[in-house]
């Protein structure tokens, strides 16, 4: 997705080193001849460059579709995250298998590797803000957090629309990950949330090392050397279909749950919407209500993704403003969940270096609420040597 520049670069680590600023218009064609040709060379193995170089990448592709990770509805990160840190050597019993992690990466998941964790709130596009990260320190494994359809790989990409999830699979190649058929089955990813009549599961996939093959810009130039991130892929709560009882969204629309959840009125609202309500007894607490029930869902989900990054070995961050979309949710709740989890130490305070939240200059709302959060974490630049030892600290 575009973005708009944001400063001239002072170091290698200046996040707008490169910049995703086009000049083109939105032309959704163009974007879905994008995705079938990012999906032909998933499919060949291989791409030219703008230099004429065929860059080969079957293997890499291969590797990060056979360690795919998926996680269950039902699965217990704490106990997986407590036999990470006892260091029982339980990790491919978790995690189906990431055989391939170094030793130096393993190690993260035994110890609070950082004393502190820098924030960053930047009006940038979410693999920018990777890349950036990446040539600021090699030995990091950077992890991007998609906000996933619940029932579709990469959600409507080969439509020419522009959610995260599109941008994310035109410019990488995330999709030949997420769109195995092991996730369509009955009890996994996309089978578990299509049982589902209304409202998404916890499902989790973890994709790592996935190559990016492109600038994300609306022009998609190809990289003349392909770069590689790691996702988290899950489907954010729905502020409009959250029980206010529960804090769980509706799995069936004709459910008894349902039926002794929200009103009629009150069930096509979010968080957002029941603020500008007039202000009586029933609203504010029906306001209220939501609220409680929304928090707790956002609490689990952003816990989930937290922890599949852990597990992951992944060192820093690229988050989004999750579910700040169509989905509803109030940004500074979503900042606020996301501030208390990475700052508490007994949470995941030291588990990563950098997190960078990535906001499109389009979305506005969403970057001030972040950086009211995390302004004194925020800065124009990103200079390598705080990158490299965490130097802001977290008030």
């Amino acid at each position: 997705m575009p973005a708009e520049r944001i400063s001239p670069p002072s170091s290698p680590c200046d996040l707008s080193s490169r910049h995703t600023f086009t000049h083109l218009t939105y032309s959704r064609h163009h974007l879905i001849d994008i995705a079938k040709e990012t999906i032909k060379i998933s499919e060949n193995g291989h791409y030219k460059n703008n230099k004429g170089e065929t860059i080969q990448l079957k293997r890499d592709l291969d590797w990060s579709v056979e360690h795919c990770v998926h996680y269950e509805h039902e699965f217990d990160f704490n106990d997986a995250l407590k036999q990470y840190d006892e260091g029982n050597g339980s990790l491919d019993k978790v995690t189906e298998g990431i055989q391939q992690q170094s030793i130096s990466q393993r190690s993260l998941l035994t110890a609070r590797a950082f004393q502190r964790t820098s924030f960053l709130v930047v009006s940038a596009s979410w693999l920018e803000a990777a890349s950036e990260l990446q040539a600021c320190d090699d030995n990091v494994r950077v992890g991007v957090l998609n906000s996933a359809s619940g029932t579709t790989p990469g959600g409507r990409f080969l439509k020419g629309t522009v959610s995260q999830e599109d941008c994310l699979c035109r410019a990488s190649l995330l999709y030949s990950c997420i769109s195995q058929p092991k996730f369509q089955s009955e009890g996994r990813f996309y089978g578990k949330n299509r049982s589902f009549r209304y409202g998404t599961s916890n499902c989790v996939i973890f994709s790592p090392d996935v190559p990016v093959i492109r600038e994300d810009t609306v022009e998609g130039k190809l990289l003349d050397r392909y770069e590689k991130v790691s996702f988290v892929s899950l489907p954010a709560p729905n502020a409009f279909t959250t029980n206010t009882a529960t804090g769980k969204e509706y799995n069936d629309i004709e459910s008894e749950e349902r039926q002794k959840g929200l009103s009629p009125h009150a069930r096509n609202l979010s968080v957002n919407c029941l603020a500008s309500l007039e202000e009586d007894a029933d609203s504010d607490e029906l306001f209220e209500q939501k609220r409680r029930a929304l928090l707790a869902s956002l609490s689990d989900r952003i816990h989930r993704a937290l922890s599949a990054f852990v597990l992951g070995g992944c060192t820093d961050l690229v988050l989004p403003a999750f579910g700040c979309g169509v989905h509803g949710n109030d940004p500074a709740m979503v900042a606020e969940v996301f501030r208390e989890m990475l700052s508490d130490p007994h949470q995941f305070g030291g588990r990563f270096r950098t997190v960078v939240f990535a906001i499109p200059p389009s979305r506005k709302q969403n970057y001030q609420a972040f950086a009211a959060y995390f302004h004194k974490q925020q800065e124009a630049t990103m200079k390598k040597a705080e990158l490299k030892r965490g130097a802001t600290t977290l008030t």
